[in-house]
């Protein structure tokens, strides 16, 4: 019983210098993403034991590793036609690799040549790497090794449409002069841009970021993102407010605007107005109360709907 116990605690002991192969995954030079650029990632491949380790991989990296990526609503992506074509190859070359402790392996591999991201959005990417790879089939039930995850945002347009903008925006910010409007002019100025889809004028006194923290889901991720990413979360925000995909957007057009109610201070302020939307046969009423702080300028920092009610169109 005494041989048997210590044989057993042998081998619980052992387990653990043969489990420390990790895998982790990084963006590699990190840029802003559009669903037309390369997006590269570092694989690094590390030996965290005390013991020397050896392992296969193949010649071809995409035979030993899977990209599994997925969007916001929890959707996997499908793999990529170069992914498949490589999968469906009837021979597979490969060498044994060795890593002393500490010892680090570092691919970079194209994130594109996996999987097709065609869509704009927030994806979460892991990899799956095969430590030992099987000589005549893909069944990847054993000896894989799980890494990070890493959270991606791809922006709208094309790399080369959205650096264009960006230059314009750039300068069209600092051509354009922020006068000194107190908030009542503001909510004028925001709503007449809006209604000309004057863009750049209508944002030019919008806190986008404020608005975006008050969404709740959209604010843990952003207090959770790097640097990069949350611009990327900002851009995609953004161009969420000027599709109106949220309902009762602060994009939403009127046809008629009445100023109720402004109060403010040195550093904060509100304005309550009234606003008429048309639809068609009958009008939607709302009271729309904006919320204003001052950094310099005043900017709107966010804004609440209240519902009145419809009422018909008097016809002439």
């Amino acid at each position: 019983m005494y041989v048997l116990s210590l044989l057993f605690l042998g081998i619980f002991c052992l387990g653990p210098l043969f489990a420390e192969l990790s895998v982790s995954i990084d963006i590699h030079n990190e840029d802003l993403y559009f669903v037309d650029a390369p997006i590269d990632l570092a694989v690094t491949i590390e030996n965290s034991g005390i013991q020397d380790r050896t392992f296969s991989i193949a010649d071809e990296f995409m035979q030993s590793i899977d990209m599994e990526v997925w969007n916001e609503q929890g959707e996997a992506l499908g793999p990529s036609a170069t992914f498949i074509r490589a999968r469906n190859r009837q021979h597979m070359r490969y060498r044994n690799l060795t890593l002393l402790p500490t010892e680090q392996f570092v691919r970079i591999i194209r994130l594109n040549e996996f999987v097709d991201l065609v869509e704009p959005g927030i994806y979460t990417i892991r990899a799956h790497f095969y430590e030992n790879l099987p000589q005549d089939s893909f069944d990847r039930q054993t000896r894989t090794i799980h890494s990070n995850s890493l959270l991606l945002s791809i922006r709208p347009g094309t790399y080369t449409e959205n650096r264009i903008d960006e230059s314009i925006r750039s300068l069209t910010e600092e051509v354009l002069i922020r006068e000194d409007l107190r908030p009542d002019e503001i909510v004028e100025y925001v709503v007449q841009a809006r209604r000309n889809s004057d863009w750049e004028r209508f944002f030019l006194f919008i806190d986008v970021e404020s608005l975006l923290l008050e969404t709740p889901d959209l604010k843990q991720r952003y207090m959770r993102a790097s640097g990069e990413a949350k611009q990327d979360m900002l851009a995609l925000f953004r161009e969420t407010l000027k599709e109106e995909r949220i309902e009762d957007s602060i994009t939403a057009v009127p046809s008629d605007v009445r100023i109720l109610k402004t109060e403010y201070g040195p550093l904060d302020g509100t304005v309550l107005t009234q606003q008429v939307f048309n639809q068609s046969t009958f009008e939607v009423v709302k009271e729309y109360l904006y919320y204003f702080e001052r950094k310099n300028y005043w900017k709107i920092t966010g804004y609440s709907v209240l519902n009145l009610g419809t009422r018909a169109i008097s016809v002439q």
